[in-house]
């Protein structure tokens, strides 16, 4: 398997949207609901993206490898807000006081 490339993407709110867009369509489960991201993400913000490891799925080769990164998001109050890290729990999920 090769190596995770290492280096951290920034994204703007718009790209990341996409992203996670693509993922629910391509049923990946372990991202973030959009609805959740569009409601909480700084519109005009750069978020950051660091990549902890590579997924392949033999069963599903046509979305193989999979990225799972962690990432830095800023809210809407300005507030930056770190994914768990990968390895650590079941699901990468931020944490917000109101669910």
């Amino acid at each position: 398997m090769p190596a995770v490339d290492e280096r951290i993407r920034d994204v703007d709110t718009e790209r990341l949207l996409l992203l996670e867009e693509e993922a629910a369509r391509l049923g990946f489960s372990q991202r973030l609901p959009v609805d959740w991201l569009r409601e909480r993400a700084a519109v005009a913000a750069v978020h950051y993206l660091f990549p902890g490891l590579e997924h392949r799925l033999s069963h599903r080769p046509e979305v193989s490898p999979q990225w799972r990164c962690e990432l830095l998001l800023t809210v809407r109050t300005g507030e930056e807000v770190l994914s768990l890290p990968i390895g650590r729990t079941p699901k990468s999920v931020l944490v917000d006081g109101d669910g």
